[in-house]
This record gives structure tokens, C-alpha cells and sequence, in this order.
């Protein structure tokens, strides 16, 4: 499994990409299937309304958009009752829960094989903000440890992998 990350400081732009609002013509295959809708609802501009309403509680918060993209092996064959809880998982070790965040995630059907994004607002209706720092490293040892637990085939080559006998769960592969 591939996860990315990117932070930003809009929901309007970074949904309607992943919901493909703005494309015209798509066939059925193509659309993107929307699997989860967290704490909010209806159309992509909706949900950025809604998400930014609760983001604009942490006046801290200048970049409150988490936007995973995530990927498993070409070869790699989930039901979708396994997938949903690999993604499901991939939002909360991420900082993301259903009872203090909202969040989409999204199918895509673009790509030689299909691929995931979850868009979060990091702003929890606490007002917490989820952290981001250091977080290309997190998407590593987030996917090693997921692919472990879901028995899932291991990426190989990463830099950090997740370690639960380090203090910080985690450990660097290379110098």
C-alpha cells in the first residue's frame, strides 16, 4: 500500500477534484464512487461549507486540509469489506475519528488500477487540530504497519517503517 499526503488551506478545491464535479462526460466507470461521508453531507461545495464552518473554530488552523491518496498493489484484491476497513483504519491512525472529525473517502477509476482519497478536515468539533508534522514519514510507517495487520503484500524499499518495539513505533531503514 501507497499512502500520500498533501496539506491545504481550501476543502472546495481539493473535493470537488476528488468527487470530479467540475468533469462532464464521464461514463459510469469512470465517475468516482463516493464509499464514506463522515459528519457531513451532500455535494462538494456543501461539504466544504461544512467542514470550513468547523475548521474556522481553531483560529491556529491556517492549513486544515489533510488529503491521503491511498493505493495497494496493482495484483492486490480486497472485498470491499476489507477495503473500507483499510481505509477506515488509514483515517484514524492519521489523527481522524468519526465521533470528532469529518471526512470523505473516495474511489477513483481514472488509473490503470483503482486508487483512494480521503479528505479530512483536521479540525476536530473539539476545536483540536490533528498534527502534520513529519507527515510524508507517517504515510510510511502508517502503510507498513496497516499492511501488517490486514495482512495486506508489504511495500518494499521504504526509508521509516512502523516498529512497535521503538519507543516512538517506528524506525528509520536507512542512515
Amino acid at each position: 500500500m501507497i499512502i500520500n499526503a498533501t496539506t491545504g488551506q481550501g476543502f472546495t478545491g481539493v473535493l470537488s477534484y476528488v468527487e470530479k464535479e467540475h468533469e462532464k462526460g464521464l461514463t459510469q466507470e469512470q465517475r468516482p464512487e463516493v464509499l464514506q461521508e463522515v459528519n457531513c453531507f451532500g455535494s462538494a461545495k456543501e461539504k466544504a461549507q461544512q467542514m470550513r464552518f468547523v475548521a474556522q473554530e481553531n483560529s491556529k488552523a491556517s492549513r486544515p486540509v489533510l488529503h491521503l491518496s491511498v493505493s495497494f498493489q496493482e495484483n492486490e484484491k480486497l472485498t470491499p469489506q476489507q477495503r473500507d476497513k483499510v481505509l477506515n483504519d488509514v483515517a484514524k491512525e492519521f489523527g481522524a475519528t468519526p465521533e470528532n472529525n469529518q471526512y470523505v473517502i473516495v474511489k477513483h477509476n481514472d488509473a490503470k488500477h483503482e486508487h483512494y482519497h480521503i479528505v479530512i478536515n483536521k479540525v476536530g468539533f473539539d476545536k483540536s487540530n490533528i498534527s502534520t508534522q513529519y507527515v510524508q514519514n507517517k504515510c510510511q510507517v502508517v502503510a507498513d504497519k496497516l499492511e501488517q495487520k490486514h495482512e495486506l503484500q508489504r511495500v518494499q524499499g521504504r526509508k521509516v517503517v512502523y516498529d512497535p518495539s521503538q519507543e516512538k513505533g517506528y524506525r528509520f531503514t536507512t542512515k
